[in-house]
């Protein structure tokens, strides 16, 4: 019977992995909550009457004046509209128009109530920015006044009427705790199928509530040492704190699952922790 636990549960780590890349949806397990912004346009008659950039600093992260855009590099027939060779008075330039590792768009999708939307994401999430339109029909380009989101998860809005941004209050939606709640489940759940090979001798359940406390404590750290911008240092933080979730995942395996020698919770709480981080990194990629 023993010699079945083995290849039953890679067999079981690997529905796991065909279930995530059949979900359809973007979770990363053990990779943090990641700041976001939405910005809903009212006032404009359809998604193909303007085009809309945010406003940011030409040395901002993510700017690169020198290379293609991401989203140009897919959207060649926009690269002659006057919003993509927009420089504002203060030098400030298109954050889609000019960023690299950013999601957004220069069109925006319908919403139920016929205002528009935009979201922006991934490595880059300005927190102060104006908006730049183009009217499509005239070319004719208008600026808004500046904000500056204080919310994780920032949701804006823009009167086209008047030229008016405006911060709203989104922060921490359903969407987003529910998010964090289904990453959190899917380490738990993958570091818990890689525990069985293992054979420890007893407590085989404590990566359940090991995992529970550790992931909620890497997620409020990041969410603490980064509340906005998604900047380059990102990548050192989030090793930091890895480093620290596996020193406290093989000190609980150590002390309290029945195993003396130093090598086998070592070698579990290394090769759990380097699964989901890794699983996370090509959900990404």
């Amino acid at each position: 019977m023993a010699r079945s636990r083995l290849p039953l549960s890679a067999f079981a780590l690997a529905i796991v992995l065909l279930l995530l890349v059949g979900a359809g949806t973007a979770v990363a397990a053990d990779m943090g909550p990641k700041p976001s912004l939405t910005l809903l346009v009212e006032g404009e008659r359809s998604a193909n009457d303007y085009f809309l950039d945010l406003l940011v600093p030409q040395d901002a992260e993510n700017i690169r004046m020198d290379q293609t855009s991401d989203y140009l590099k897919d959207h060649p027939e926009f690269q002659s509209e006057p919003i993509v060779s927009y420089v504002a008075p203060d030098g400030r330039v298109g954050y889609v128009c000019h960023g690299w590792m950013t999601w957004g768009e220069l069109v925006g999708t319908v919403r139920g109530d016929g205002s528009f939307e935009h979201a922006y994401g991934y490595l880059f999430v300005p927190r102060t920015f104006a908006v730049v339109v183009q009217d499509r029909a005239t070319g004719a380009l208008t600026v808004s006044n500046t904000v500056t989101t204080v919310q994780f998860d920032a949701l804006v809005a823009y009167d086209a009427r008047t030229g008016i941004l405006a911060v709203l209050q989104n922060t921490m939606s359903f969407w987003w705790w529910l998010k964090l709640l289904v990453r959190i489940f899917l380490t738990t759940l993958i570091e818990c199928l890689l525990v069985l090979p293992f054979r420890f001798p007893r407590r085989r359940w404590l990566p359940i509530p090991v995992n529970l406390a550790t992931q909620g404590l890497l997620n409020f750290a990041v969410l603490v040492a980064l509340p906005g911008l998604f900047m380059a240092h990102y990548v050192l933080w989030f090793a930091v704190f890895e480093v620290l979730v596996f020193v406290l995942e093989f000190l609980a395996y150590f002390f309290w699952m029945g195993e003396r020698r130093f090598r086998k919770p070592f070698l579990y709480a290394l090769a759990a922790n380097a699964v989901t981080l890794a699983v996370g990194l090509w959900w990404l990629s």
